[in-house]
């Protein structure tokens, strides 16, 4: 018998140097999430549009163990990782504890510890993701 997958779901705000969200397993708020504005889904520019999207556990070259979005239209290699600020990404999903106004910007912090505690929920485990605005 096969195991139902996890629900991870991203509820977004958009802002004109940010996709800012709250990242939730299973109805249970967990950490939140900074992401590039959204420009059309173009890649390295943009977020990923909203939807539903598979997930599963990939070993990154430069972030680690993480977990790679996939079935992103015309997109490729979507991951989770720390950072804590747009700058900090070039399309993927970056996951901190909250955010602060910095320099009239939105920043992530305890982006290790977010990251730590998105990790540590899923186990490896593959998930469904879904991302609504």
């Amino acid at each position: 018998m096969s195991e139902e997958l996890r629900t991870v779901k991203i509820k977004r705000y958009y802002a004109e140097y940010g996709t800012y969200g709250l990242l939730l397993i299973d109805e249970v708020p967990i950490c939140c999430t900074l992401e590039l504005p959204y420009e059309d889904n173009i890649p390295s520019i943009s977020a990923i549009p909203e939807g539903e999207y598979f997930c599963k556990l990939r070993q990154s070259p430069k972030f680690g163990r993480t977990y790679e979005v996939l079935n992103v239209p015309n997109r490729k290699y979507i991951l989770f990782h720390k950072g804590n600020s747009v700058s900090d990404t070039t399309g993927c999903i970056i996951l901190g504890l909250h955010f602060v106004h910095q320099s009239k910007r939105v920043m992530l912090r305890n982006s290790q510890y977010g990251y730590d505690c998105f990790m540590r929920r899923l186990g490896g485990k593959s998930f469904r993701l879904i991302i609504e605005g």
